[in-house]
């Protein structure tokens, strides 16, 4: 977010399917290129918690079975992001801007790679030159 409250992306990536291990690739990477330092104010936002339900469970059940069954036995309302309640907690709903930004990824996502980057570097630029001109008005 910047000072307008307005998304402020600063990196975004392709990867041939989203999981821990691209995840942790990803983050690796944007920590080491912006040198962001350990407790650093930065807040990372993103959707992964989508799909991602059934995945933990799989992953906890090849873990420990009987870990499974007992995860399995509580409501996931009660540990689960996905089932957390989606009344607003907050001033802020993160989550939307997140789900806002990705809608207006719809249109660049069938394009090639190379396209798709670069129909997305576009974007980005066009818009912070908006809201440059709009706070500058």
């Amino acid at each position: 977010m910047d000072g307008n409250n307005n998304i402020f992306p600063i990196a975004w990536a392709i990867v041939e399917v989203e999981n821990r291990d691209s995840w942790q690739w990803f983050l690796e990477v944007l920590v080491t290129d912006i040198g962001v330092d350990e407790g650093a104010d930065f807040t990372f936002m993103s959707d992964r918690q989508k799909g991602d339900y059934k995945c933990a469970v799989e992953e906890i059940k090849f873990l420990s079975t009987d870990a499974y069954n007992y995860v399995n036995g509580i409501p996931p309302i009660h540990w689960s992001r996905h089932a957390f309640s989606t009344n607003c907690k907050s001033s802020m709903i993160l989550n939307n801007l997140c789900e806002t930004f990705n809608a207006v990824l719809k249109d660049a996502r069938d394009k090639p790679i190379l396209t798709c980057m670069e129909w997305l570097r576009r974007y980005v630029m066009k818009r912070m030159s908006e809201k440059r001109d709009g706070v500058l008005k």
